[in-house]
């Protein structure tokens, strides 16, 4: 877990299924255009699936508000050891 003013970055949670759903179906307009699952029919079921790592993505986080609402998602992908470099998306 990381905290900085105002914002914790945090590994997800089952109970964050909601408010990532949410958070995406608000947004699905301005993330279509670049990324390919972003789409109207996101669905729970899809969320769950980010969230337990079954995408691919190994290291995956939530962006908390001070307010204690989750306000976004990203995720490190392309991982290479050998150059200590990943792909933040």
């Amino acid at each position: 877990m990381l905290r900085s003013d105002g914002l914790v970055l945090r590994e997800p949670a089952a109970a964050d299924v909601g408010p990532l759903l949410d958070s995406i179906l608000s947004s699905v307009e301005h993330l279509s255009p670049w990324l390919p699952w972003a789409r109207a029919d996101y669905n729970a079921g899809d969320a769950q699936l980010w969230i337990s790592g079954e995408l691919g993505d190994v290291h995956r986080y939530v962006m908390i508000d001070e307010a204690g609402r989750l306000v976004g998602s990203c995720a490190l992908n392309g991982v290479d050891r050998a150059n200590q470099r990943a792909n933040l998306g």
